[in-house]
């Protein structure tokens, strides 16, 4: 619904209507698309996820070792 808004495909009121939704949360989520939509395709994401997988691991890590000493 918000990319045939942001495609040009529908306004903001016609989506609205549509899918029976107020008109600012249509454009909330469409600005929300359109602020991410760099990030989405700049290959920060990439460096990203693997930060939080780096620090996911650290954090089981830790949990595995706490089990071990209780």
């Amino acid at each position: 619904m918000a990319m045939e808004v942001v495609k040009g495909e529908n306004t903001i009121t016609q989506a609205a209507s549509e899918y029976g939704l107020h008109p600012n949360q249509v454009r909330q989520w469409k600005d929300h698309l359109l602020s991410l939509l760099p990030v989405l395709f700049s290959g920060r994401s990439k460096k990203t996820n693997k930060e939080r997988n780096q620090i996911e691991d650290e954090l089981y890590r830790q949990i595995g070792q706490l089990k071990v000493e209780n």
